[in-house]
């Protein structure tokens, strides 16, 4: 086997024979057993918390993607083992940890050891901080290549928290409705999805159906009797190819045209109103050129032809001198 691979594991023997006057004799080994062993990927962590009294329990997961087992798995705090696993069967260990609200309780890591090998996770934090300070939706609007609207995703975003729950509502209803939360009922087709845990909210289309005002609101996901913090409220609003998103406060007498205008619409005019401007001063430019060429043709000429006049009148009342003198002039003037 020139590429061994973990299909190629299990059981192997071999068998012999000779013939000896038309007499076969077979002789066989014993079983071997090849074990093929894959390196194990680099140790994955994770942290979740629950609240199955009246204390917090903390969880840390760790696994690796790849490998063969027997694994061993420890957990190390701020450098020092608190618990250790030999995985037989997979490759992923469970720990309990304490939880204390507020507290940062130190910085844990996974280490997997195999017979040759030894990885460690990147570091974790062990904190947990309460969800928080001020919650705000942000709208993104998502475009085919021809400029039309084909869906809208909201998001959710708290200031503080570790570990956050996350509802919608629309109109002030909750999405989805509480008598479907835990079921796989959606509408058909359905008109909105949820993903990264409820955070985001997606809608596949916006229609009169999607159209309304929108909230989010957070807490924390281990206590279920928990105060909700809301964000204000923003209307996702959609009128042909007219898009208004806007606060809640926003006059009712404002109507989304006289708000908001369509990029595509708006770059044009700013593009044609830039050639406009440009075409007029260079107009302005042209005629303002040929305009003084014009006149100065006008008095070469007028100068051209007043001159022999006035020398003629000079000639005749100053004499001889005077007429050598106009003469010269008249040489300059028509060299020129």
């Amino acid at each position: 086997m020139g590429k061994v691979t973990p299909e190629h594991a299990g059981y192997y023997s071999c068998m012999a024979w000779s013939i000896v006057q038309d007499t076969r004799r077979f002789s066989s080994s014993f079983e071997v057993k090849v074990t093929v062993k894959v390196y194990v990927s680099k140790p994955r962590i994770s942290f979740s918390i629950s609240n199955p009294g009246a204390s917090l329990s903390g969880n840390v997961t760790c696994w690796s993607t790849r490998g063969s087992p027997p694994v061993n798995i420890s957990l190390l705090l701020d450098d020092k083992e608190v618990g250790s696993v030999t995985a037989t069967e997979s490759l992923a260990a469970w720990f309990s940890v304490a939880v204390v609200l507020g507290l940062d309780m130190g910085t844990v890591r996974c280490l997997v050891n195999t017979e040759v090998q030894k990885l460690m996770s990147e570091p974790l934090t062990l904190e947990v901080v309460p969800v928080g300070g001020a919650v705000k939706v942000e709208v993104e609007y998502l475009y085919r290549a021809d400029s039309k609207l084909t869906a809208a995703r909201l998001s959710c975003g708290v200031s503080r928290g570790t570990f956050p729950e996350y509802s919608w509502l629309l109109n002030d209803s909750v999405l989805p409705p509480e008598t479907h939360r835990d079921s796989h009922i959606q509408p058909d087709p359905p008109h909105y999805a949820l993903t990264d845990h409820r955070r985001i909210l997606v809608l596949p289309k916006v229609g009169p159906e999607e159209s309304g005002y929108y909230r989010c609101r957070a807490r924390d996901s281990y206590n279920d009797s928990g105060h909700w913090l809301e964000s204000e409220a923003v209307q996702v609003q959609v009128t042909g190819r007219i898009l208004n998103c806007m606060p809640e406060a926003t006059s009712s007498t404002e109507t989304p045209s006289q708000v908001f205008m369509n990029t595509i619409e708006i770059l044009t005019i700013a593009f044609c109103c830039f050639h406009f401007v440009t075409l007029a001063v260079a107009l302005g430019c042209i005629y303002k050129m040929f305009d003084q060429n014009q006149d100065h043709d006008q008095v070469a000429i007028i100068g051209f032809d007043t001159l022999p006049l006035s020398a003629s009148t000079s000639s005749e009342q100053d004499g001889p001198l005077s007429r050598d003198l106009v003469v010269q002039n008249q040489t300059v003037e028509t060299t020129i």
